[in-house]
C-alpha cells in the first residue's frame, strides 16, 4: 500500500499507536520476523 502509520491512522480513525499494535499482532500471527515489513512479505507471495 505504501501508506505511513499516520495516514493509516487517519483513515481508520485510530491512534498511531493502535496502528503499530495491529501491525505487530498481524506479524506475530503470520510469524514474520520483526525486520521484514508486511508490504514486502505480501509482495513476495
Amino acid at each position: 500500500m505504501g501508506l505511513s502509520n499516520r495516514e493509516i491512522s487517519s483513515i481508520l480513525n485510530i491512534t498511531i499507536n493502535g496502528v503499530e499494535q495491529a501491525k505487530y499482532r498481524i506479524k506475530k500471527k503470520m510469524r514474520i520476523e520483526k525486520d521484514i515489513s508486511i508490504n514486502d512479505y505480501i509482495k513476495d507471495i
